[in-house]
């Protein structure tokens, strides 16, 4: 089955469930930047511990760089190579496990999607695109 036919099925999901949701027997849980009480914000760990947890949906903030979407990256001035050198820490140290800290790359849109189809069960898709506009009006890297 083809990438697009795949996350066809995924982004079709939620549509795919009959209930309402003042019927549904519980909410639908989002992993907000993964689990990131437990792995840096947007690291496949972060991921797919919110998968092995029970999240019905993964959500991803994206930005453009060098022509691709990474994740919690906002930098025009980094290529794509630049981002892929830099390592995950966790935004809040005060209130979360930094043992972790260094330890996994910034994943690109396509890790994240192949975290999801490659999830043992259904788990939809929630991608932000941070600042469409502001990256509508730039032109991608290496273009005039």
């Amino acid at each position: 089955m083809s990438i697009a036919r795949r996350l066809h099925l995924m982004l079709s999901w939620s549509q795919a469930q009959k209930a309402p949701w003042s019927e549904r027997t519980r909410p639908y849980v989002i992993g907000h930047r993964g689990a990131c009480a437990y792995f840096p914000d947007h690291s496949a760990a972060s991921y797919l511990m919110a998968i092995e947890q029970g999240a019905d949906f993964i959500e991803i903030a994206t930005y453009m760089v060098d022509g691709e979407n990474v994740t919690d990256i906002f930098s025009v001035d980094l290529t794509l190579a630049e981002v892929r050198s830099l390592r995950a820490k966790q935004p809040l140290p005060a209130l979360r496990p930094t043992m972790y800290d260094g330890h996994f790359q910034v994943v690109t849109l396509e890790e994240y999607l192949q975290i999801a189809l490659n999830s043992p069960r259904t788990v939809g898709i929630y991608p932000e695109n941070k600042h469409p506009t502001f990256h509508n009006r730039r032109p991608v890297s290496g273009s005039s």
